[in-house]
């Protein structure tokens, strides 16, 4: 497993040897995964870890969240009942935030069928929720579009050039521009009537309640309270980069914003620049739900630093 990971400065200084310890049992977990090791890979979750990919789900109308280890081990030892020739993990950009650690990966594996060699490679973006050393919350976020179209053009010889739900790329591409140019409205009007928004890593850190909302209004009031009212003096929203599968598409963006003072009671501009996961569902045009992932921790830690100048 090759490893180029990004980890928040508080676990240097001691703030954060917890989540440090964290990032190590989810790199764990990972080489398990390699090494095919499923019980080993179980021993790191929680008795009742819960277990979550919606994207598969949604590609492939099955049930999307699942309980307790026992059950979640059985699927994963079915899924690769045919023995996989290797399973390779390049993890590209890997943070803390609270209990949460997010690794931005690119998967790729091997299986030999009926004499004919099947390689799929794609992203991946599985996020941990830890509880006392153990995973309590497991969520993935894979490009299963793409690994489907790969095994069905080597395995049945369907070469399928057609890229589905291809145009919510653009949607999604224009809802962060709006986001960068702090127009809640404009944010706003991608919304499904009853659209989800959530930042379960924002929850986790500040304590606070106020990062799950649903219905348009609710979290277009949540957007306007960041954008509009706070009105920060500078927000980027960068994409760094996209896929999708189904009605779902995963973002890897950079965000900056020089916070209002009214944040950080100071009187001097702070700037903070952290990576986020977003995960958009899109279907007939509308965002139906808009998850966060953030790295809270350093977000904190760059706030320290420049306060204490």
């Amino acid at each position: 497993m090759k490893r180029i990971i990004m980890i928040s400065a508080l676990a240097f200084i001691g703030v954060a040897s917890y989540s440090q310890s964290n990032v190590e049992i989810a790199n764990k977990f990972f080489e398990a995964y390699e090494a095919q090791d499923f019980d080993k890979m179980a021993s790191y979750w929680h008795d009742s870890v819960r277990g979550q990919d919606v994207v598969y789900g949604d590609l492939f109308k099955t049930q999307d969240t699942y309980f307790g280890r026992e059950t979640i081990l059985s699927l994963w030892k079915e899924a690769f009942r045919i023995k996989p020739n290797y399973i390779n993990i390049d993890i590209r950009e890997q943070f803390t935030s609270g209990n949460f650690v997010v690794t931005d990966q690119l998967f790729e594996t091997s299986t030999t069928r009926d004499g004919k060699v099947n390689v799929i490679h794609g992203e991946m973006i599985t996020v941990f929720k830890f509880e006392n050393g153990k995973i309590r919350e497991q969520y993935d976020f894979g490009d299963y579009y793409a690994w489907d179209r790969q095994t069905k053009s080597a395995m049945n010889g369907i070469h399928n050039p057609e890229r589905k739900e291809e145009k919510n790329l653009k949607i999604a591409r224009d809802y962060i521009e709006a986001y960068s140019n702090k127009n809640a409205e404009g944010m706003a009007a991608y919304y499904a009537d009853n659209v989800e928004f959530k930042d379960l890593t924002a929850k986790d850190a500040f304590g606070s309640t106020n990062f799950e909302h649903t219905g348009k209004e609710e979290v277009k009031s949540f957007w306007k309270s960041i954008l509009v009212d706070s009105n920060p003096p500078y927000l980027n929203v960068q994409v760094d980069g996209a896929y999708y599968s189904g009605s779902y598409v995963m973002l890897n963006t950079t965000f900056s914003m020089v916070l209002p003072v009214s944040w950080t009671n100071g009187k001097d501009d702070v700037f903070v620049r952290i990576p986020i996961k977003t995960i958009l569902q899109i279907k007939e045009d509308k965002i139906l739900r808009h998850w966060d992932f953030a790295d809270y921790n350093s977000y904190n830690e760059q706030i320290r630093v420049q306060k204490g100048r």
